[in-house]
């Protein structure tokens, strides 16, 4: 647990090892708790600040506990698009720089974000961004098991998980799906299609990552929990609200 928590968020555990095995698997417990923080800014922060406002607080909680990791993938990744060439592509993906489909993509997940929290209550959106903050862990780990690294160095070419931690992940995350259940008749329902849909995204995200650069890295990895989030967010939003 110390390494999964040095590794997916911002706190300074000095001396954690580095994530394998166990780690990986607990990595959606993990985001769980994120989300669990997250959401505890959107119920206090709401009559201070308003269901939009504490909304987009929350969203910023998010990024600051994961120190803009998955932002940044999914940035790097939007800049990506417009270029051609596995080659050109991966050396956008290294540049640190921030371009205008990666600013686009950073606003659009903060927008999506902010407008399916303040559609939900305070405590249907700590039970969802509990569900989903985990659940999109999982789909990075799926993504991970099912494409090659792209290159032969880099966070996407440690992360490696083999069947039984993908497997055990899975569990993980359905413990933090459940979530819903508490707070909807039919909750339980929409936190096993979030499990189902995060194994299915991070397999599609897998082909897409071969197809565009030739396997996963680190950006496409942080790219598939921000994509995972924002839409299991505003599913949710529909479902509930």
């Amino acid at each position: 647990m110390r390494a999964a928590v040095a590794f997916a968020t911002i706190v300074p555990l000095r001396g954690a090892p580095p994530p394998a095995g166990l780690a990986v698997a607990l990595f959606p417990l993990v985001g769980a708790a994120v989300g669990a923080v997250a959401g505890g800014v959107r119920w206090v922060a709401e009559g201070a600040l308003g269901s939009g406002g504490a909304a987009l607080a929350a969203a910023l909680v998010v990024v600051v506990l994961t120190g803009a990791l998955h932002l940044d993938g999914l940035a790097d990744c939007a800049d990506a698009v417009g270029a051609r060439g596995r080659d050109r592509r991966l050396a956008v993906l290294r540049d640190p720089r921030l371009g205008t489909f990666g600013a686009v993509a950073v606003f659009a997940w903060l927008g999506g974000v902010q407008t399916a929290l303040s559609r939900l209550d305070s405590a249907e959106a700590l039970a969802v961004l509990v569900a989903v903050a985990g659940c999109a862990r999982f789909a990075a780990v799926a993504q991970a098991a099912v494409a090659p690294a792209a290159r032969p160095e880099g966070l996407g070419a440690s992360f490696a998980p083999g069947a039984g931690v993908v497997m055990a992940c899975g569990c993980a995350a359905l413990l933090a799906a459940l979530a819903p259940a508490l707070v909807a008749p039919w909750g339980w329902a929409l936190g096993v299609g979030f499990v189902v849909a995060a194994a299915l995204a991070g397999s599609a995200s897998a082909t897409v990552a071969v197809r565009a650069v030739g396997g996963r890295t680190g950006d496409t990895l942080g790219a598939v929990i921000a994509l995972f989030e924002v839409v299991a967010l505003l599913v949710a939003a529909a479902f509930l609200g």
